[in-house]
C-alpha cells in the first residue's frame, strides 16, 4: 500500500524529481525491510529473497523514472564560401598607330641592304609588337634588287608589311623599270620583295621600245626584265 501510495504521488513530479525521490525511496525501503525481518528474526533464506525483491522493485521505479535523453546533435561545420578565382588573361601586346605627315620609308634587309625606299604625302604605322604595317597616300617609291635601284613605283596608295616584305598599290600603279626603261601601269599591284616578283591584275599596259602589250594580269621580276602576261 505504501508503494502504491508512493507511486501516485510520483506521477505529480517531473522527470528529475521523479528519479531522486524513487532512488531515496528504494534506499529507504531496503533499510526498513531489513529492520524488520532482523526484527522479527526470520530465516536468514527468506530475509535474501526479499532482499533481493526489494532491489528489483527499486531498479524498475528508477528505470521508470529516467527520461530518455536525446544525443546531442553534432554541430555541422560550415565551410566558408570559396572565394571565386580570378581568371588570369594573358597581357594583350599594344597596338600603336602612327600618323605622319611626308613620311619617309627605308625597308633593309637582314644584312642592311636596302629594299624598298618611298616618299609619301601623309601616311600612318600601326605596330602590335610583330610586325609593322605602313599606309602611304600619293607614294613614290624606289625598288631594289640584289642593294641596287632597279625600278620606280608611283601609286596613290599604297600598303606595306614589313614582316613579309610586301607590297600593295591600288588605285592604279606604274612602275619604271631603270634597267631597260619599260613601263608597266595596271590597277593593282603587289610586290613581293623576297620572291623579286611583281604582280599586277586589271587594265594591264606594258610599253617597251616601241611596242605596247595589255593584258587582265602580268608577272614579271623587280627589273621588268622578263614579264609574263595572263588573261
Amino acid at each position: 500500500m505504501r508503494l502504491i501510495l508512493f507511486t501516485a504521488k510520483l506521477n505529480s513530479y517531473s522527470a528529475r524529481q521523479r528519479l531522486t525521490v524513487a532512488r531515496k525511496y528504494a534506499i529507504l525501503e531496503h533499510l526498513d525491510m531489513i529492520s524488520f525481518l532482523h526484527s522479527r528474526q526470520i530465516n536468514r533464506r527468506v530475509v535474501s529473497r526479499v532482499m533481493a525483491m526489494a532491489f528489483l522493485i527499486a531498479l524498475v521505479l528508477i528505470a521508470g523514472c529516467s527520461a530518455p535523453q536525446k544525443p546531442a546533435a553534432t554541430p555541422t561545420k560550415t565551410e566558408p564560401p570559396k572565394a571565386e578565382s580570378a581568371e588570369k588573361t594573358k597581357p594583350k601586346k599594344d597596338t600603336v598607330t602612327t600618323k605622319f605627315k611626308t613620311p619617309k620609308i627605308h625597308w633593309l634587309d637582314e644584312n642592311g641592304v636596302p629594299v624598298w625606299n618611298a616618299d609619301a604625302k601623309t601616311g600612318s604605322a600601326l605596330d602590335n609588337g610583330k610586325k609593322t604595317i605602313v599606309e602611304l597616300k600619293r607614294v613614290k617609291g624606289d625598288m631594289f634588287q640584289d642593294g641596287k635601284l632597279v625600278s620606280k613605283l608611283t601609286a596613290p596608295s599604297v600598303v606595306g608589311d614589313n614582316s613579309t616584305r610586301e607590297i600593295k598599290a591600288t588605285g592604279g600603279a606604274k612602275v619604271v623599270s631603270v634597267v631597260n626603261g619599260t613601263i608597266v601601269t595596271c590597277r593593282e599591284l603587289v610586290w613581293k620583295a623576297r620572291e623579286n616578283k611583281f604582280y599586277g591584275t586589271g587594265d594591264v599596259k606594258v610599253t617597251r621600245q616601241n611596242a605596247t602589250i595589255t593584258s587582265n594580269r602580268f608577272v614579271a621580276d623587280t627589273g621588268l626584265k622578263k614579264i609574263e602576261f595572263m588573261n
